[in-house]
């Protein structure tokens, strides 16, 4: 018999911490993509996973290199003190990690500039 549980567990994504900051947290892929779930994939997991470890909180914001080296964004909430829910995925408007420490400080103008949620870099 098949135990779905550990069959899920073994197939979340896999990845490490670039930078760890007050007002954020970058991570990067680095699952073998053939046994676990992409960043991108496991959203929902990751960011209930770094939630319950108290990795992020509300009023932070969570970066990822994805699988494919783009740097993007995972937007959760968090209410009340409870879980941390992924909400959408968000266009990262700088190419490298170094230059989120100014996002992180003037993000609502820096998110006017972003193009709509799901929309191609072209």
């Amino acid at each position: 018999m098949v135990d779905y549980g550990e069959r899920m567990e073994a197939r979340q994504a896999l990845f490490e911490v670039v930078v760890e900051a007050s007002r954020y947290l970058v991570i990067r892929d680095v699952g073998d993509w053939n046994e676990q779930l992409t960043i991108t994939n496991d959203a929902e997991g990751v960011v209930r996973r770094l939630g319950l470890t108290g990795m992020i909180h509300g009023g932070m914001r969570l970066f990822y290199y994805d699988s494919g080296g783009e740097l993007d964004e995972l937007v959760f909430r968090q209410k009340h003190g409870g879980p941390c829910v992924f909400l959408r995925y968000q266009y990262c408007p700088v190419q490298d990690h170094r230059e989120l420490e100014v996002l992180a400080e003037h993000g609502a103008a820096l998110a006017a500039d972003n193009p709509p949620a799901g929309s191609k870099r072209g």
